[in-house]
């Protein structure tokens, strides 16, 4: 049995498959990054531990209405406008707009859909990759993924 670098039998994993699954990998780190960079998730100052319990947990709520926004966005983006979205800038300017996010849900809808117009053309403005030369986007490899699946179903 010929093992690759990932330490998956060939048998199990064809070489071209490869890439794809370490563009996906990827994504994962970039989303590390992002949490320990802009959230400082891991810095954490001496405090009782029901404190650090409720920072704990309104920092995980703000990460994930952060990357479900951030990934909402760059889904949006790349499906209607065809755009390459950086997941850290997303991330970083959706962060910027969460106070006053949560200031519109108190005001009602309109504020709402105001706030997240802002905040879509910000990171469509801002947040733009450089385009890559005959490589899938993580967008492409997922939905292949996804088809494929349906495929197998069907």
């Amino acid at each position: 049995m010929v093992w690759n670098f990932t330490n998956i039998p060939y048998s199990v994993i064809l070489k071209k498959e490869i890439q794809p699954l370490y563009t996906l990998r990827w994504q994962i780190e970039i989303l590390f990054k992002a949490w320990k960079s802009i959230y400082d998730i891991n810095k954490v100052k001496k405090m009782k531990v029901e404190r650090f319990e409720c920072h704990l947990y309104g920092t995980l709520i703000s990460l994930l209405i952060t990357s479900t926004l951030a990934f909402k966005i760059r889904e949006f983006l790349y499906l209607k406008k065809e755009k390459e979205i950086s997941e850290f800038k997303a991330i970083s300017i959706i962060k910027e707009f969460l106070a006053s996010l949560y200031q519109a849900l108190m005001e009602g809808g309109e504020a709402i859909l105001a706030n997240i117009e802002v905040m879509l053309e910000q990171v469509e403005k801002n947040g733009q990759k450089a385009k890559r030369l005959k490589k899938r986007t993580p967008f492409e490899i997922l939905l292949g993924v996804f088809e494929q699946s349906n495929m197998k179903a069907a």
